[in-house]
């Protein structure tokens, strides 16, 4: 097991039936092993505000992450697609003693989403604190793949309405494609 990283991600769908200590007990039961190396946690502000109960807080996720650390269930956890003010507010319950600092934040980067990495106070938080940044929707969800440039035949992961207004990403796949081709 230690001959390879693991890192898993969670979100708050199931939140509050379920919170994230539960979430992760069951992905270490489905994926068969004691610990997760890297957590990835999605942004609690993304949660649904029509599901029940109170939502997620930055600082709820700083203290079941480290509960899950002290227990061995986790080495290091990291943020997903958390704006820099959440990343800010975790540095604070960090610095209150609540727990430890993600290790790293996976964001969207890709050729037609540089954004959020490029951010210079992104950049200088990242400096400041040691965290690593890791991309994520590369292919911005098969968009650049070309295979949304014709007309669809078949079942789609991407409806209609998923599609609209991402036209100048889909055109942007077609040169990746005609790029690759040559």
């Amino acid at each position: 097991r230690d001959s390879y990283v693991l890192a898993n991600k969670i979100w708050f769908d199931r939140f509050p039936e379920e919170d994230l200590i539960t979430q992760v007990e069951r992905s270490l039961f489905r994926l068969d092993t004691d610990y997760i190396d890297l957590m990835y946690v999605s942004d609690p502000e993304r949660h649904d505000p029509e599901r029940p109960g109170d939502p997620p807080t930055v600082a709820l996720v700083v203290q079941q992450m480290q509960a899950l650390i002290d227990a061995g269930k986790l080495r290091t956890w990291g943020c997903l697609n958390w704006r820099l003010d959440a990343l800010e507010e975790a540095e604070r319950c960090v610095a209150t003693g609540m727990g430890s600092a993600p290790a790293a934040s996976q964001l969207r980067y890709s050729l037609a989403t540089r954004e959020f990495v490029t951010d210079p106070r992104l950049r200088a938080f990242s400096e400041r604190t040691g965290m690593k940044v890791a991309a994520t929707a590369t292919l911005e969800g098969g968009l650049l793949t070309g295979k949304y440039a014709t007309p669809r035949q078949g079942v789609s992961r991407l409806s209609d309405t998923e599609l609209a207004g991402r036209e100048e990403i889909i055109s942007l796949g077609s040169k990746v494609v005609a790029l690759a081709d040559e």
